[in-house]
């Protein structure tokens, strides 16, 4: 009967921690923003358990400032959540880094399951234009005009998490301001 007590204490502070785990941490103010993409701070993970916590449960953000750089969009050009009843065209120039892609999560954080195995698109699979630029399009079903595409999930939101490995130094210098890809919702 005397182990009862600590057991129940011990269950309880289990499932705050799970709990606390779960709730957003990153304030507004302590983001970078740049047009629809979000940055998180540079994280001391060393000091916070609870955030080292949070990222092990999503597993976004698993490697160091120096060798990538994060960045995650959950609504498009307008300000409107990212959704698969629509269709986006996302477009941009080659971005400074030794490599990048661009990867589709749905709400719980997990890729989306398709048909066609395509989960992101990176610098290797896209064919640039002339002038260095790049477009592909994110939505249930392939476009005819589409060359290349990210399936998304029907009828859910969903969000794009761009990776940049190995980013050149300006990057870092200039992260509110860099270039970084644009999400148009296509009118239908």
């Amino acid at each position: 009967m005397t182990f009862i007590l600590p057991l129940a204490c011990i269950s309880l502070g289990g499932l705050f921690a799970f709990q606390q785990s779960k709730q957003p941490s990153l304030k507004s103010s302590q983001v970078i923003k740049n047009k629809n993409w979000i940055i998180p701070p540079k994280l001391d993970l060393s000091s916070s358990l609870l955030a080292r916590a949070k990222i092990a449960l999503t597993g976004l953000f698993a490697l160091r400032e120096q060798e990538v750089l994060y960045a995650v969009a959950i609504k498009d050009d307008e300000g409107e959540v990212l959704n698969g009843k629509h269709t986006y065209q996302v477009s941009g120039k080659a971005l400074d880094a030794h490599y990048w892609s661009i990867t589709l999560y749905d709400k719980n954080h997990f890729l989306v399951s398709n048909q066609a195995k395509c989960y992101n698109i990176s610098r290797f699979d896209i064919k640039y234009d002339k002038a260095g630029n790049f477009s592909f399009f994110v939505s249930p079903q392939k476009q005819k005009q589409a060359n290349h595409w990210l399936p998304s999930p029907q009828d859910q939101p969903f969000n794009l998490l761009l990776r940049l490995y190995n980013p050149s130094p300006s990057i870092y210098q200039n992260i509110s301001k860099v270039d970084l890809p644009s999400i148009t919702k296509i009118k239908e």
